[in-house]
């Protein structure tokens, strides 16, 4: 997206994929190139970096939600998955889940119960609203990209007739990083990343850019993924997939 706002201000970004089959696959560095494009630094001559940032659109669809409610607590918005997939939109539905929630919560509160049962009736306010409806019509749109652009492209009129179902409803789909190759069963000039230069003025290395994000924590701070073998890290990981996690992380 490109997006003219007041005071001469501009936001620039995009979405990608993360079931990459390629190791390299550098979401953060993809962003860069595409300013390199002639009419990009033609916008963007003298500009100056205000902020930056990234993170994760739960594109899963209705069939990946997890439950809603739990004993004392509630999921909303991206946490509950509350993307409209086709769209890339889904403030609007953590909006109206969030105002869903609340109703929920009231009710909790005269009863004194924040148990699960109680808590349901959220996801009934839910099933019952036009998030739901949203969501369920958007249903099989990540499914069917992940099966391929042939598929998708075939499927897709059949899901605007049907209400979003399409040729299958609740289609199989694999965890991401199942997607992945390792660097050996590619082609060659996909094996290793293509050097590319920063010129400090529209492009950025993600060293430059973090201190634009707004993250703040203490340096000693422990980090909250927790690698269950790192010595994996080192040999495996490297030999076969060349440390992906240097590459996806933007």
């Amino acid at each position: 997206w490109l997006y003219d706002m007041q005071d001469s201000l501009i936001s620039y970004g995009f979405a990608t994929l993360l079931h990459s089959d390629n190791p390299n696959c550098d979401p953060h560095l993809a962003a860069q190139k595409f300013k390199t494009n002639p009419w990009m630094q033609w916008l963007l001559e003298d500009a100056e970096l205000i902020r930056y940032g990234a993170k994760c659109i739960p594109t899963g669809g209705l069939y990946s939600q997890p439950k809603l409610y739990h004993d004392g607590a509630l999921l909303i918005g991206d946490s509950a998955g509350m993307c409209n997939a086709e769209n890339l939109a889904g403030i609007h539905m953590a909006i109206k889940t969030g105002m869903l929630a609340a109703e929920t919560i009231v009710d909790a509160i005269a009863k004194d119960d924040f148990s699960a049962n109680t808590l349901g009736g959220y996801a009934e306010r839910y099933r019952e609203s036009w998030a739901y409806q949203e969501h369920r019509a958007s249903r099989n749109f990540a499914p069917s990209v992940a099966r391929g652009l042939t598929f998708f492209g075939l499927n897709q009129p059949f899901r605007m007739i049907t209400g979003g179902r399409g040729l299958i409803d609740n289609m199989t789909v694999h965890a991401g990083h199942t997607h992945m190759k390792k660097l050996a069963n590619l082609p060659k000039s996909k094996r290793e990343k293509e050097p590319f230069e920063f010129d400090g003025k529209t492009t950025f290395d993600k060293e430059h850019l973090v201190g634009f994000s707004g993250t703040h924590h203490e340096a000693d701070q422990p980090p909250h993924l927790k690698v269950a073998d790192t010595n994996l890290c080192a040999t495996t990981c490297t030999e076969e997939y060349g440390n992906p996690c240097e590459n996806f992380c933007p």
